[in-house]
């Protein structure tokens, strides 16, 4: 590098020299600039940009300097035409052309020399915290023939496994090392992904970068954008997770009146109450309702989409928040999915939930019998409700009860009524990967 610099300064040296051998030529003249003096003047111009792209470099050594340089070296390609010039002129311009076409070679020289040293960086961590070891991936693309490097240090020992992604094909592995660094050529332009995994929670350092000596690859490096996916069991680096599924309970909403007290009293019988037995899907852990109630019996409280709605709701957050789902701690998932689409609440429609875990108690509660005789679920009961959304763990049930009752005096409940069982799945993802 110092000797670049020395060139330019005996390059100026010599333009010094001859730009005041041409003044005492002029006898003193005092007129424009002629184009012969222009073009000696334009040469200077461009060894100083040169000069200055040069340092730049020298000071911080990355592809968008160099690529800077090479242009300033590309731009150096002046060329005086042999016009009406004097011997003096003519010799001057010679001069000037000769030393940039040398300062040009030697600079092209450099450029070419200092592309394969250069590092294009994907991956540069220190001190990255991963917690309950999880296995962490690195994807990048290589072009045919560049180099890549990598290196990674961990807190403990852990496995370092190199494949080409697009392949499926396992290239390297490493294992039981706490540090790890190599390289390699790539045989073929693609993802290559760099999986790293550790016992428990763990610091790591990665780096990952590549070189060529093709200054286009550096220059238009593709980057590779990662999206999880769903996958199969057996699908390339395919990762289970606890899910769910959910079945619904009814072909379309269960609908019925609940008729007010009053013309319970004038029209006889028992009206104000109902029950809906509610088959629990096999190996459900949970049931989903959507109540929707109305003093309208025209008014289409449910589209009868709620089985749907649900799972739709599902897929677009199960990316985001694994693990999706677990027995002890679903209640978050689910508690997301019910707030996903509640009904609209009709304030002067309610009506009373009594939820029942045996059939004889729930026919008691449909034949007429005093609340205070019947016995129901009090923890998931709801008196007043108003249209809602709700969860019902089964226990090991194959059936629930749901009782519904009408308190009012004067008006009639018009119910809707949608369920879905929870079934506990496991679910299979995978990265994929495309280049930005």
């Amino acid at each position: 590098m110092k000797r670049f610099l020395l060139l330019f300064a005996l390059a100026f040296a010599m333009f010094s020299c001859g730009s005041a051998s041409h003044s005492d030529s002029d006898e003193g003249t005092s007129r424009e600039m002629d184009e012969a003096q222009q073009f000696v003047n334009d040469v200077a111009d461009r060894i100083d940009m040169a000069q200055q792209s040069l340092q730049q470099y020298s000071d911080d050594k990355t592809v968008e300097n160099l690529v800077k340089l090479q242009e300033q070296v590309q731009e150096m390609n002046l060329d005086y035409a042999d016009m009406d010039f004097t011997e003096d002129q003519r010799y001057e311009m010679r001069r000037a052309q000769q030393r940039m076409d040398s300062v040009k070679r030697s600079l092209q020289s450099f450029v070419e020399a200092e592309i394969p040293s250069l590092r294009v960086v994907d991956y540069e961590f220190e001190d990255n915290l991963v917690e309950d070891g999880k296995t962490q991936s690195y994807p990048f693309y290589v072009q045919k023939g560049d180099s890549a490097f990598y290196s990674v240090n961990l807190s403990a020992p852990g496995t370092v496994r190199l494949y080409n992604a697009d392949t499926h094909k396992l290239m390297k592995t490493i294992q039981q090392k706490s540090c790890v660094s190599s390289s390699f050529v790539a045989p073929n332009a693609a993802v290559y992904l760099l999986e790293v995994s550790c016992k428990g929670s763990h610091y790591e350092d990665v780096y990952v970068a590549q070189s060529s000596n093709d200054m286009e690859h550096l220059l238009n490096h593709k980057t590779v954008k990662t999206e999880l996916v769903d996958a199969q069991k057996g699908d390339f680096r395919a990762s289970p997770v606890k899910g769910i599924e959910m079945r619904n309970v009814f072909e379309e909403p269960r609908k019925f009146t609940l008729r007010g007290q009053l013309k319970i009293v004038f029209a006889g019988g028992n009206g104000d109450r109902a029950v809906v037995a509610v088959p629990v899907p096999s190996g459900a852990t949970d049931i989903l309702y959507s109540l929707r109630i109305s003093t309208d019996e025209g008014d289409r409280s449910t589209d009868g989409d709620f089985a749907s709605d649900l799972d739709i709701r599902y897929h677009e957050i199960k990316f985001l928040g694994l693990p999706l789902y677990e027995s002890k701690r679903g209640s978050g998932l689910i508690e997301t999915l019910l707030n996903y689409k509640k009904p609209v609440r009709e304030e002067d429609a309610y009506i009373n939930l009594f939820v029942f875990n045996d059939g004889n108690q729930a026919r008691k509660f449909q034949d007429g019998k005093p609340i205070a005789e019947v016995k129901y679920n009090v923890d998931y009961t709801t008196l007043g409700t108003q249209s809602c959304n709700g969860r019902i763990p089964t226990r090991g049930a194959k059936t629930i009860y749901l009782g519904f009752e009408n308190e009012r005096v004067r008006f009639n409940n018009y119910v809707w009524l949608e369920v879905v069982g929870v079934v506990p799945t496991t679910d299979y993802f995978k990265e994929s990967y495309s280049l930005e």
